[in-house]
């Protein structure tokens, strides 16, 4: 399980697996989740401007292969 004081975020779907391969499938039900998207230069991640922070994704919109910054917020 991966979570904070305010939600769970996420749940392991295969605790057994080697620790190098955890993902943890989200709980949509716990929190809202949206996501920024951050540049790849070099292959390495990059800070996003302040162009593309208005550029919330909700979870629906998530494109496979991307990688995102985690913006969560509770019902608390």
């Amino acid at each position: 399980m991966y979570a904070s004081s305010e939600c769970y975020f996420g749940l392991n779907l295969n605790p057994l697996c080697d620790p190098s391969e955890v993902s943890y499938t989200l709980i949509p039900t716990m929190a809202y989740f949206e996501f920024l998207p951050l540049n790849k230069i070099d292959g390495n991640a990059d800070s996003i401007s302040a162009t593309e922070q208005e550029h919330l994704v909700d979870l629906v919109d998530v494109e496979l292969g991307q990688e995102y910054e985690l913006v969560v917020t509770t019902y608390a």
